[in-house]
């Protein structure tokens, strides 16, 4: 019987940027017994990514389901629209692109990287409003009173209700 490997930090976060601790679970379930031996256990996962603050993996995991979701989605699209519709006609050579060049990677990293830029700045917006609208943050509010409605005001999208 072979002993799990002890955990290495790089390998943790691989591990924490790619999957959550009930995704982990559910492969870790499903994997082959030689490979479940080797790895770590879904409740040491646990206790290793717990601690942590999950919202930056979490940015990551979404926006890499949405790179791999929209990439072959547009992958399928392109073998259905040259298979199926283009039946009758004669096909046309297709030139060979370079992967960085592709249309369907471009798109699905912009895609992607649209997300993630979204997600991480309307955290520093709820977070910046949260502070402004603190007590601390009361002479900073005093001296700049447009700059402080700006960034406090309700039409912005990190909107709290608790503010007056």
């Amino acid at each position: 019987m072979s002993t799990p490997i002890p955990t290495d930090p790089i390998i943790d976060n691989a591990l924490r940027y790619t999957f959550n601790t009930t995704e982990y679970a559910a492969l870790h379930t499903k994997a082959p017994a030689i490979l479940r031996k080797r790895a770590i256990s879904p409740q040491s996962y646990q206790d290793v990514v717990q601690d942590k603050d999950d919202f930056h993996p979490a940015a990551v995991r979404a926006a890499l389901r949405v790179f791999v979701a929209t990439g072959s989605g547009l992958t399928l699209w392109d073998i259905v629209r040259e298979g199926l519709l283009s039946r009758g006609k004669p096909k046309q050579s297709r030139t060979k692109t370079s992967i960085l060049k592709s249309p369907n990677l471009r798109l699905a990293l912009s895609l992607s990287t649209i997300l993630y830029l979204h997600r991480i700045l309307y955290r520093f917006f709820f977070r910046l409003r949260l502070r402004l609208l603190s007590e601390k943050a009361k002479s900073l509010r005093l001296r700049h009173p447009e700059l402080s409605r700006l960034l406090t005001s309700r039409l912005i999208p990190a909107n709290l209700e608790t503010s007056s």
